[in-house]
């Protein structure tokens, strides 16, 4: 699923086994700040982020599929991803009927395909749940 899905990565600018670090702007007074984002104890590759750390694999949430709206080229994907984004009556039915992964709603929604930005899922996606005993 990681491989299907980095297939729809804009990847025009890092490779998907290129370490990273993730910063976000503060924006202080006089000027922006830049911290790193904590998320990862360590530099990861987008790969290995996919793959380890986030969830690929359960409904993405109505947040998630508002921001994908945003990044839907074509106007009826950016509708259709709003109003999945609400997260009224639609959403859950969706949800229900279909179980959706990241990956199937990028297959749905054509105009998303190679137009995810890499920064964007490793800042977006949750964090995969770990199960103790």
């Amino acid at each position: 699923m990681v491989c299907q899905l980095l297939e729809h990565v804009d990847l025009t600018d890092i490779g998907p086994d290129d370490p990273v670090i993730l910063e976000f702007s503060r924006g202080g007074e006089g000027g922006n700040v830049w911290q790193e984002e904590r998320r990862f104890c360590r530099e990861v590759t987008i790969r290995e982020a996919l793959t380890k750390y986030l969830d690929i694999t359960t409904p993405p949430s109505p947040e998630l599929l508002k921001l994908l709206a945003l990044q839907a080229t074509r106007p009826d994907d950016h509708l259709d991803l709003e109003t999945l984004g609400r997260g009224e009556v639609e959403y859950e039915e969706w949800k229900y009927n279909y179980y959706p992964n990241l990956v199937d709603v990028i297959h749905w929604f054509q105009s998303l395909h190679g137009q995810l930005d890499p920064a964007f899922l490793l800042s977006q996606l949750p964090f995969l749940q770990s199960v103790s005993a």
